[in-house]
């Protein structure tokens, strides 16, 4: 007869996911004491002799993590990222040296944390960080980047210390748990930053900045902020920009410096801070190429962050979700040639601001195919078509019960020239992929 362990042993990633999903998340509250015992007790709470990068931000966090990652894989540096959500395949989440983490490596992961949790209850967050972790110290990785899921100051990926933290962007997202004003959600970003250690900042408004300084000085940590100690400049119709930066030296003195660069591929909005994170590596000691850099800025990107799939007509994919989001969308669309009408696929899930986003979208599209999205944060495309209604005329909206369904009628009924845009979700992007693969 097997015995307990050998059946968990004998567990396949399925089964494991299956158990993961059946985890309440309503009936465990944030913080760190349950993810930091279990750390413990697996011997994961410490990276002392690794260097490691947290990311937290409102937007941008997995673009600048995968340009990082890209970064020290090209250098010869071993790395592991850390993600989330994933679009396809959960084993998205944990990367190491540029590869997907297997499934044998993932399930022995698994079973060392269910193994060491005992009777305490771990969240799905938790119980896959404490995975993570485990494949990283596993395989022995140099660099561990480690992108936060929700804030940051109660986030189990705080558990570990930052040598260099990372906030990209502050905005109005998960305000019932991380509160109603930017100052309010930089108070649990800036969470992440440890004493005596460095924070890169990226462009936030003047209520988030004075929080963060405010934290970063009681810290006396050291930042660097966008717009003050790095810039990106950009010349229209040009393959290049210039990236201008200031850095403190281990003896006490500021280097400055103007550097040429190929266009990115990731998004502007994230590139500066990407690119500075990477310099500061550089400059730690860690042997971060100048052509490792120039390679991920051209050809470093996440799939379904404005991703042309298809032409005659042309449908993008971006997993905006937030209104930040969605206005840097626009902002990008707004900087291609329109030739025919814009279409919108739009599918989103009820704990975000629906009305917040159409409001800022609602004026951009010429017509709308909204879907349900499935699943316990599911939201009824009735939803959507209430707060559409006061922006649009009935006739250039049509609803849908899945996203599948939206997007075919969209494509039916769409010309070589029109240019589709699917957002709204992680959910509505992974349908989305999913569908173009099948049927291109």
């Amino acid at each position: 007869m097997a015995t307990y362990d050998d059946t968990i042993k004998a567990r396949s990633l399925n089964d494991w996911l299956a158990y993961l999903e059946r985890i309440d998340p309503s009936k465990i509250s944030l913080g760190l004491e349950r993810a930091s015992t279990v750390a413990k007790r697996m011997q994961l709470n410490s990276f002392r002799n690794k260097t490691v990068v947290e990311v937290a931000g409102t937007n941008g966090k997995g673009s600048v993590c995968a340009f990082l990652s890209q970064v020290a894989f090209r250098s010869g540096i071993k790395v592991g990222m850390y993600t989330s959500p994933h679009l396809i395949s959960f084993t998205e989440r944990i990367n190491i040296n540029n590869k997907t983490v297997s499934e044998r490596l993932l399930c022995e992961a698994f079973c060392a944390v269910f193994s060491a949790k005992g009777d305490i209850e771990l969240t799905y967050f938790e119980f896959t960080t404490l995975a993570a972790l485990y494949c990283f110290a596993k395989e022995d990785v140099d660099l561990l980047i480690l992108e936060v899921g929700l804030g940051g100051r109660l986030d189990a990926v705080n558990i570990i210390d930052a040598d260099i933290a990372v906030i990209t962007s502050i905005g109005l997202d998960h305000v019932d748990i991380l509160g109603e004003t930017t100052a309010k959600i930089a108070y649990e970003k800036v969470g992440i930053l440890k004493s005596e250690k460095t924070l890169v900042l990226g462009v936030v408004d003047s209520e988030a900045r004075d929080v963060i300084m405010h934290e970063a000085f009681l810290r006396d940590a050291t930042v660097y902020q966008e717009g003050r100690s790095f810039t990106a400049r950009y010349v229209e119709n040009s393959n290049k920009f210039t990236f201008s930066f200031s850095l403190m030296q281990s003896n006490l003195c500021m280097i400055s410096s103007n550097e040429i660069y190929p266009l990115p591929k990731i998004p502007r909005a994230c590139v500066s801070v990407a690119l500075f994170t990477a310099l500061l590596l550089q400059k730690r000691g860690l042997n971060i190429t100048n052509k490792a850099i120039e390679y991920a800025l051209e050809n470093s990107a996440l799939p379904c962050r404005m991703q042309k799939v298809t032409i005659n007509p042309t449908i993008y994919i971006d997993v905006a979700h937030n209104v930040p989001a969605v206005k840097n969308l626009i902002k990008t669309l707004n900087q291609i040639e329109k030739k025919g009408r814009r279409v919108c696929v739009l599918a989103m899930l009820k704990d975000k601001d629906y009305r917040g986003v159409i409001e800022a979208c609602a004026n951009s599209f010429d017509v709308f195919y909204i879907a349900s999205t499935r699943g316990v944060r599911g939201l009824s495309y009735h939803k959507l078509l209430e707060s559409l209604a006061l922006y649009k005329e009935q006739d250039s909206i049509k609803a849908f019960d899945n996203v599948e369904d939206a997007l075919s009628c969209a494509l039916k009924e769409s010309n070589a020239l029109d240019e589709i845009i699917v957002f709204g979700s992680f959910v509505t992007a992974a349908a989305t992929y999913k569908f173009i693969h099948t049927h291109f």
